[in-house]
């Protein structure tokens, strides 16, 4: 899931969106880290640091995937923010607050 929420970000979001998604995602990451070692997640913890690592060990792949899919963009950022099928970032971090107070 790390993995290709990171892939998703480099491959889709235009060249505008992409530091800002970037930074954004490390504060996010960091974020989930620190709750789940607060409640001693480690296999979570794991899972966030060995999908950042394939994620980066994969980069080289991703930007050339990257390349040809903001060559076929149809839709901008902008566009999709609009449709509401890009959501801002506190929006997320709110659904996963959300989320993470339902039952385990």
């Amino acid at each position: 899931m790390q993995r290709n929420r990171l892939a998703n970000m480099v491959k889709n979001l235009d060249a505008g969106s992409l530091p800002w998604g970037l930074v954004v995602s490390a504060a996010y990451d960091a974020y989930r880290v620190l709750e789940c070692l607060r409640h001693g997640e480690m296999e979570a913890i794991r899972a966030v640091v060995s999908g950042t690592l394939v994620f980066a060990k994969d980069a080289r792949a991703l930007l050339a995937r990257r390349a040809r899919v903001q060559r076929n963009r149809v839709r901008s950022d902008r566009e999709l923010r609009e449709r509401r099928l890009l959501v801002p970032a506190l929006s997320a971090f709110r659904e996963y607050r959300r989320l993470e107070r339902l039952p385990r």
